[in-house]
């Protein structure tokens, strides 16, 4: 996962709180949702997805891995441009953005939402359950999405054809 950005980004409360798929941006070429619970017990699957890495990066960002139920990661076409990766799960947000700015994130603001940013890599907590982390373009989609003004991957027409 390398260099990611994190975004926390808190909404409001009359937002009903969507599924890990319906905040994926639509023109995602690639998609993989992982069911983390499952996959982080088991060490053969573990060993294959590298899953090692992940625990690394929750470790950093001050996130229990045991407090992650699923992990969405998508990618465009052009997947330096627009990728990411959504985590469901329980998250102390205050914990969260404190180990960021500890380590030297920055606040700074997408789409009217409060994102941590750290050269190209983004934070943010979408709802209160659910966690990005990405490049810009893909902060900027992901929340697009969850405003509703942008349609995501599993409402497109090209996943509904498949």
């Amino acid at each position: 996962m390398g260099a990611s950005l994190i975004l926390l980004v808190i909404c409001s409360c009359n937002r009903t709180q969507s599924t890990i798929t319906d905040l994926i941006p639509a023109d995602s070429c690639a998609v993989v949702v992982i069911d983390w619970a499952e996959v982080r017990t088991d060490q053969d699957l573990k060993r294959l997805l590298k899953a090692d890495q992940l625990e690394n990066v929750l470790s950093e960002s001050a996130i229990d891995g045991g407090s992650v139920k699923k992990v969405a990661i998508f990618s465009a076409m052009d997947s330096r441009a627009k990728s990411g990766v959504l985590l469901r799960g329980t998250f102390d947000k205050g914990r969260v953005i404190s180990s960021l700015t500890t380590r030297g994130w920055s606040e700074k603001t997408i789409e009217g939402h409060k994102v941590y940013v750290n050269g190209n890599d983004y934070v943010t907590v979408l709802q209160p359950q659910t966690l990005f982390t990405g490049t810009r373009e893909a902060a900027a989609s992901v929340l697009r999405t969850l405003d509703g003004s942008q349609e995501g991957f599993v409402a497109s027409r090209s996943y509904q054809e498949d």
